[in-house]
């Protein structure tokens, strides 16, 4: 479940705030039939078949009145569709078998508008995340990253992709199971020289690792006021400074804080503070900030409707503390007030070239840290589209790759189960169209191409070489049972295709790949390969359903019609790349513990072994929580935080608990062994200390950290570091961050 309140996406307010008349009419004769949007050419006049930006403000609202009139209209439609199929049911004297979804259907339709009414007054938090509706698929392609770069000397930290570049000159090694080698992600804990660097509380904290020791050099509040309503999430380092990001409530605003780490003792400074008005980025499974050489790029959500009502065009702003100097005429400069400096306006915003009654503008951000002054405001620029709702966004070292279509779950056609044609096999024009957009980091011109389908996550996305890749699954508009989805495809798009003009992927380009059966879906690249396989149970780390074995299908990125298949033991609910060549798949045999196995990447794929974690539990979902280290000579060391079955085996992201981190050894040969746990100690903190804000770890709070041939297991709020001797680790050190900073008290 996310962190903001229940809510609906902005599509359904355009259908809720439509006239109620001939409520009491219920027609004998079928309404017209009502057509997918995306087949509907009344919107056409309101589409681009190219990218382009709208020529004024005036020309942007105008646009927002259309859609809504248009939306109005459709809206009363399904809304005659309805009334008369359930006159139609109680004719037929089938209320008993039609009185549920009926009933729901009313429902949805009073939700809808009651959602209208308080989205219109401003009083309603709007929330795109199926996180936000209660537990969902863990899979869905619209809730908003990810293997393997270089740490130092001849080891690797899982495995980096070949499209991307080294990382950057200088930078601070990597200890962040990324996506792609030399894009730095957000998470909790990151390093800069001989330091550790841990987000927990709303709080750095700065460990010192040289000369083998372990100490707590500095302790910070990142929030300025607790009553802010901040969520810190995201953490970055660039060079020796560390990024963090934030969403606050009290300023409704991603909040970017800027810290420089002083390498000589330990002490962080405060350099900058400022905001990006936007909803809540919060994303069960993605992260939204990145680190592309010294650039800080960001990804944010925006409703139409909030940047035309509600004056909320995307601005940056900095905090400043109160009483700073105002200028000569006594107001203060729009960089330091909410009027801020604008980002986008509708010159800059490209109009939609995907059919849409419930437009959304997504905005990429990009700023350039090198010539970022403390104080101040970064100079970002933006790129910025309308379009449908869903989106999934994958970042190379050198263009993001925004994905966007339609909500698998909005009103598209009306909401009756037909078996029959949820069941067919249409082609591709049957399928709701989504588009790639392609944004350079370096500022170029964006580039889009066409295709169908949704990807799973962003990890159905990858660049390699010359080409972009994507996984897609297709369903049909309307159908929702469990079985809607009709088939996968793989698509190679030459990076030649993203172009001005919108074109579509040929459907024979669209290669159909094998099913992996139903329920929730993992996916992996890693460079020829594609690998991707699954389980009955949608919640990621459930252990009470659907232990039964699932295959592993493997897909050569360049011949992706040669599948091939790998059975695996146990259900999948993690897939992570392993050095070079090698996939590591956790899941669950039995309900007494937790299976690890590892496949061999090849022409002749196979798995080489599996280990069995009795009595251990995998504790977080996330891809950050993963990480390994492999030698040139392809043995190494796997990390994942467990927990007991008697704490609690089947935990929620708002379950904050702490985790123990288990250990597997790898051999050359791909034999793979477990090697115990470093173990929490103390879950609860030393006295005088007590966190403020940011008090739920929804990114979580433990990890496996391998560098400069050390190995660490951050558990919440404790630090310990293992030595591998005789086939089992052991402890060395333990520090507690919540103890004294550095001999000198809490701070």
């Amino acid at each position: 479940m996310g962190r903001v309140a229940v809510g609906v996406a902005l599509g359904l307010l355009a259908m809720a705030v439509s006239a109620r008349g001939g409520e009491d009419n219920k027609p004998d004769a079928p309404p017209a039939e009502i057509r997918p949007v995306f087949a509907d050419p009344a919107l056409d006049r309101l589409t681009s078949t190219q990218l382009e930006t709208f020529q004024s403000q005036q020309a942007f609202e105008a646009y927002w009145r259309d859609v809504n009139v248009y939306a109005n209209d459709r809206h009363r439609q399904i809304n005659l569709w309805y009334k008369w199929y359930q006159s139609q049911r109680q004719k037929k004297g089938a209320a008993r078998i039609g009185s549920a979804q009926l009933a729901s259907n009313r429902d949805r339709l009073r939700r809808s508008e009651r959602a209208g009414a308080r989205l219109q007054d401003g009083s309603e938090q709007m929330c795109t995340d199926p996180e936000c509706f209660g537990e969902g698929d863990s899979s869905d392609a619209d809730s908003v990253i990810v293997t393997g770069s270089r740490i130092g000397g001849s080891s690797r930290s899982a495995a980096p992709s070949r499209a991307s570049r080294p990382a950057r000159s200088g930078g601070a090694p990597n200890i962040t199971n990324v996506q792609t080698a030399g894009v730095d992600e957000g998470d909790i804990v990151k390093q800069i020289g001989d330091y550790l660097a841990v987000l927990q509380d709303g709080r750095i904290f700065v460990v010192n690792t040289a000369n083998k020791a372990l100490t707590l050099t500095d302790r910070a509040n990142i929030y300025v006021h607790r009553y802010d309503g901040a969520w810190y999430d995201e953490m970055l380092v660039e060079g020796d400074r560390i990024i963090v990001t934030a969403y606050s409530y009290g300023n409704q605003a991603t909040e970017i804080t800027i810290f420089r780490l002083n390498q000589t003792n330990g002490k962080l400074a405060r350099e900058g503070r400022f905001f990006l008005n936007s909803y809540d980025y919060y994303s069960g499974k993605n992260y939204a900030s990145r680190i592309i050489g010294d650039n800080l790029v960001l990804y944010t959500l925006y409703s139409v409707y909030q940047l035309t009502n509600r004056g909320g065009t995307p601005r940056l702003w900095r905090w400043t503390e109160d009483g700073e100097k105002l200028r000569g005429d006594g107001k203060p400069a729009p960089e330091i007030s909410r009027e801020g400096r604008a980002l986008v306006d509708p010159q800059t915003l490209h109009r939609p070239v995907l059919r849409t009654a419930s437009p959304f503008v997504h905005v990429v951000t990009i700023c350039p840290l090198a010539s970022y002054k403390p104080g101040g405001v970064p100079a970002c620029r933006v790129s910025s589209f309308v379009g449908p709702a869903a989106r999934e966004f994958f970042v190379s070292t050198e263009a993001i790759y925004l994905w966007v279509g339609e909500n698998g779950w909005s009103w598209d056609v009306p909401r009756v189960n037909d078996d029959k044609r949820c069941a067919a096999s249409p082609r591709a024009d049957a399928m709701s169209p989504s588009v790639v957009y392609r944004v350079p980091v370096d500022g170029g011109a964006p580039g889009v191409v066409g295709l169908r389908g949704q990807p799973v996550d962003q990890f159905s996305m990858d660049m390699t070489r010359d080409t972009f890749r994507i996984f897609t699954r297709w369903s049909l508009p309307g159908c929702y049972a469990a079985g809607s989805i009709i088939g996968y495809r793989f698509t190679n798009v030459p990076l030649r295709d993203f172009r001005k003009s919108l074109s579509d992927v040929p459907e024979e380009r669209q290669i159909p790949a094998p099913a992996p059966g139903p329920g929730s879906l993992e996916n992996r690249f890693a460079d020829d390969w594609f690998v991707y396989g699954g389980r009955t149970d949608h919640y990621q780390v459930s252990t009470e359903r659907g232990n039964e074995g699932r295959p592993l299908h493997i897909l050569p990125v360049d011949r992706p019609d040669k599948a091939m298949k790998v059975d695996l033991p146990h259900n999948i609910i993690r897939l992570e790349r392993v050095g070079e060549d090698r996939i590591a798949a956790s899941g669950y045999r039995l309900r007494t513990g937790l299976d690890l196995s590892l496949i061999q990447l090849g022409r002749q794929s196979y798995r080489t072994d599996t280990a069995y974690l009795h009595n251990r539990f995998e504790s977080e979902g996330r891809s950050h929580a993963f990480n390994s280290q492999i030698e040139e000579n392809r043995s190494g060391l796997m990390g994942i935080p467990t927990i007991e079955k008697r704490k609690r085996a089947s935990r929620y992201v708002w379950n904050s608990a702490g985790s123990d981190v288990s250990f597997l050894s790898v051999s050359r040969n791909g034999g793979i062994t477990s090697v115990g746990p470093l173990v929490q100690a103390k879950a609860t903190p030393e006295p005088g200390y007590r966190c403020e804000v940011s008090c739920i770890d929804w990114y979580g709070n433990s990890r496996p950290i391998f560098t400069d041939g050390r190995i660490f297991a951050l558990m919440a709020t404790e630090i310990a570091e293992g030595r591998l001797a005789k086939g089992r680790i052991r402890e060395v050190q333990r520090l507690n961050l919540t103890g004294p900073v550095d001999g000198a008290g809490l701070r």
